[in-house]
């Protein structure tokens, strides 16, 4: 919805208009989302579609929106959008932002010479951690050691098999 908006918007910029505004159909018409029923109504039309898209256009674009409702009586009868362009400083920053990783982005990074760093999340169990460091070949001996294939005994006495977890691996051998 933001890409879609952003593009009405920016056609109505080219046309040196400093703001649009669009009927609460139209608009629906616009960004595709006429035929959703629930979006007939405004508040889910502004939770779930515009508020998202204008978030979206003032985080990730070089211009900032505001979008105002326009009422009739009670009721919203139109949407009106009004950008003003970022200061350069802070356009460059969205810009730089923009070419880093989603999970990177608004992150401090320790130098410009490296990637940003992407935080894993903290293993709680110590078995995994630990083999989580070990190299490939030292999980392999591991799991040679320990065992790759569960047996079990079912009803009747037939055996069955299944290869392990990973996880269950590490476990066993981080016991031993």
């Amino acid at each position: 919805h933001a890409r879609r908006l952003y593009a009405l918007l920016a056609d109505r910029k080219r046309q040196r208009e400093p703001y649009a505004q669009w009927g609460l159909d139209n608009l629906r018409g616009l960004l595709g989302v006429d035929d959703k029923r629930s979006y007939d109504v405004w508040a889910q039309l502004a939770k779930r579609v515009l508020t998202p898209a204008v978030e979206a256009i003032n985080d990730y674009g070089t211009v900032r929106v505001k979008m105002t409702p326009v009422k009739s009586g009670r009721s919203v009868a139109a949407v009106r959008f009004d950008w003003q362009w970022k200061d350069p400083h802070e356009a460059t920053e969205t810009v730089a932002e923009n070419e880093r990783h989603s999970a990177a982005r608004r992150k401090e990074q320790a130098s410009n010479g490296a990637p940003p760093i992407i935080e894993d999340e903290e293993q709680t169990e110590p078995a995994l951690t630990w083999w989580g460091k070990l190299r490939n070949a030292e999980r392999e001996e591991w799991a040679d050691r320990v065992g790759r294939v569960l047996r079990t005994e079912g009803p009747g006495g037939k055996i069955f098999t299944a290869p392990r977890r990973e996880a269950d691996i590490a476990r066993e051998a981080f016991a031993e």
